[in-house]
């Protein structure tokens, strides 16, 4: 595997307008040169702004993007072919107007190699093997595979999409993806600070965390996971993930949780209060329910009861009457009988009178005749007083039997409309209908009696304590109706007394479980951040050792190029704390990387020396990215500019090294022949 070398360029942009140039393929620095004015910084930045492009959200970029616009022509656009470390040649060509992209594998010649472009966003675009999860808006600073130790890919198709550094969409981020596999980075930013030294950019560098990560593909993965672990733990909490890391700006799950439970415990609280309120109304209630459903039980069965007890009391009732009927059609019947009885006539005694009459006038007759007058008169007046006697006792005894039978008959009389008799009747027809009627009265009251045996024998089931009778039964059903209506009132007024108490929308038995459930949450939610807590502070315990390793390696790169740039008279670089503290020995003392202390020339070196050992650490890391100087031997002496020219050479004999300077008089000094040559435009001349 070979290092990464820029072949041709072609290009509208700037003052170049369908201008072409070829790199030569050697061992030794590309030297472009030529006065001010001739567009050297315009090709040098069209040579990485072919690839990478301009980020339309950055104002800077906006305005060079602008400023870069053709002088003359419409086309504003850049190719660059590009030898890959595998070997492979690929073409990149950028239209600056749309921002779109076409990469296309060439031959050895510089021929396109195939003229079918994959579609963007196939998932064909790359190998299988090198197909990685394309960086996001931020991109990828460092290419996955640099930190591995393998060197990056190529594409393996022809692509054409979407080639914006500032979009987020599906092309752009395949675009990315391909561009890392390519060069090893996916961001103008990542190579401008490291092995791409611009014009008037050089005090810009910084040596930093920053710039470590670049140079360090690793970096860039433990960086990335570590703000996933932050990322996914402040999806869980608002709470720093570790001391000195800031914590979130608002609430989280956790914290959504928390609140959440302490809700919910206070419901609970006041539910279970408004419980221990309610219980004796529920007890109450309840009381009140299971009696009010006895009573409706006991007055639905004495209800039923009142029907069979009201036939009962009507069949006893017509007993009664059919008794009294037979005792009242008997005394009819006496009645009757008696009245017969004084219908019969009696003895006459007139006869007997007249009888007696006649003889006491004959034995007086006798007597008178006899000479006996007197006693003859007695005994005549004797037998005439005996019939008088006689007359009048028969004349009362007949009176008596005629009002007996008068009597009697008014009795009848009295009695016949219990035979439906006339009562003009005789007594024998009225005998005979009374007897008629007893008969009746008989079979009816035997047939009442066998109606009241069976009504009795109904099985009722009355409440306890109520007899069965229609009246008891009548007597309890009335208080169980007022007791029943009394009840009603008495849960009415504890539904109402339960109503006023119901103040919360969940039972407690609701609330704890809800509770209980949300408990749980927060265990499973805390546990899952305590656990990225734990990755966290592993991988920075882990990182911390990877980084100081790094660091220790970055900066013996950075204090051997400045030895070779200064001849020895500066360096080594140390950082005993951090990268942006480091400093440099002058003249064995700790001095900062700042002027003053040092010289505006030393300065200048020492800044060199860090772009250039950040270039090498990141060559060391599998990306040998061409190292791009732009004026190189400013504010340096001769002796100066022949080390910085020494230690160029020495690092094209590794890597591809372009350098673009005006500064002619330096290179006749060096005795070096410019391998592109650019002119002033007639507009500077």
């Amino acid at each position: 595997m070979g290092a990464i070398r820029f072949l041709e360029l072609e290009l509208d942009y700037g003052r170049h307008a369908g201008e072409r140039f070829t790199f030569p393929d050697g061992a030794e620095p590309v030297v472009v040169a030529g006065p001010n004015g001739a567009g050297k910084t315009t090709l040098l930045e069209a040579l990485v702004r072919a690839p990478f492009g301009f980020h339309r959200r950055n104002d800077d970029d906006r305005t060079r993007l602008e400023a870069r616009r053709p002088w003359t022509g419409e086309r504003y656009g850049a190719r660059v072919v590009i030898a890959a470390a595998d070997g492979s040649r690929w073409a990149i060509e950028r239209d600056f107007t749309t921002a779109r992209v076409r990469l296309t594998p060439v031959d050895a010649g510089g021929a396109v190699a195939g003229d079918t472009l994959a579609p963007a966003g196939s998932s064909d675009a790359l190998r299988p093997d090198d197909r990685r999860a394309a960086p996001g808006a931020a991109g990828a600073r460092a290419v996955p595979a640099a930190a591995r130790g393998r060197s990056p890919a190529a594409p393996a198709t022809p692509w054409a999409g979407d080639g914006n550094p500032g979009a987020d969409n599906a092309e752009a981020r395949e675009y990315r993806a391909r561009l890392a596999a390519l060069l090893g980075l996916a961001e103008f930013e990542a190579y401008r600070v490291t092995a791409c030294i611009q014009q008037g950019e050089l005090t810009g560098t910084r040596l930093d965390g920053a710039l470590l990560r670049i140079a360090a593909g690793g970096h860039g993965d433990v960086d990335a996971a570590k703000q996933s672990i932050v990322q996914a733990h402040r999806a869980l909490t608002q709470r720093p993930i570790a001391p000195g890391v800031r914590r979130g700006n608002k609430p989280r799950a956790l914290e959504t949780l928390e609140a959440e439970i302490a809700r919910t415990r206070e419901e609970f609280r006041r539910a279970v209060d408004a419980e221990a309120r309610r219980q004796p109304l529920l007890e109450e209630r309840a009381q009140a329910t299971s009696r009010m459903a006895a009573l409706r039980d006991e007055i639905e069965r004495l209800e039923a009861a009142q029907r069979p007890l009201a036939e009962r009391r009507a069949l006893e009732a017509e007993q009664d009457r059919l008794v009294q009927r037979l005792r009242t059609l008997e005394e009819a019947r006496a009645q009757a009988a008696a009245a017969l009885e004084a219908a019969r006539p009696g003895r006459r005694r007139l006869p007997i009178a007249v009888a007696l009459a006649a003889a006491g006038i004959i034995a007086g007759g006798a007597l008178a005749l006899a000479g006996r007058v007197a006693a003859g008169l007695a005994i005549a007046v004797l037998g005439l007083g005996g019939a008088a006697a006689l007359t009048a006792f028969d004349r009362r005894a007949r009176t008596e039997r005629e009002h007996r039978r008068q009597g009697h008959e008014a009795a009848a009389r009295r009695l016949a409309g219990l035979v439906d008799g006339r009562p003009d009747a005789v007594p024998g027809a009225l005998a005979d209908a009374i007897a008629a009627a007893l008969e009746d009265a008989r079979r009816e009251l035997a047939r009442t009696d066998l109606a009241l045996e069976t009504a009795r024998a109904v099985d009722l089931a009355l409440p306890d304590g109520v007899p069965p009778d229609a009246d008891a039964v009548a007597r309890a059903l009335a208080r169980r109706r007022a007791e029943r209506d009394a009840l009603a009132r008495e849960l009415r007024e504890l539904e109402r007394r339960l109503l006023e108490e119901a103040s919360i929308a969940e039972s407690p038995l609701a609330l704890r479980d809800r509770l209980a459930a949300l408990e749980a949450r927060r265990a499973e939610i805390a546990a899952n951040a305590a656990a990225h807590e734990a990755a966290y502070a592993l991988l920075q315990d882990a990182y911390a050792e990877f980084r100081e390793r790094d660091e220790e390696r970055l900066l013996a790169r950075i204090s051997s190029r400045l030895g070779e740039l200064t001849a020895g008279a500066l360096g080594p670089v140390e950082a005993p704390d951090s990268l942006a503290g480091a400093t440099l020995r002058l003249a064995g003392r700790a001095v900062p990387i700042a002027t003053p202390p040092l010289s505006y020339g030393e300065w200048h070196a020492a800044l060199l020396a860090i772009r250039l050992g950040a270039a090498d650490f990141l060559a060391g890391a599998g990306i040998a990215l061409p190292l791009l100087v732009d004026e190189p031997f400013a504010f340096l002496d001769p002796d100066r500019a022949r080390e910085v020219w020494t230690l160029l050479r020495a690092i094209a004999r590794e890597r591809q090294v372009i350098v673009v300077t005006q500064d002619r008089l330096t290179l006749e000094w060096l005795g070096v022949t410019p391998d592109i040559q650019l002119e002033a435009s007639p507009a500077t001349m």
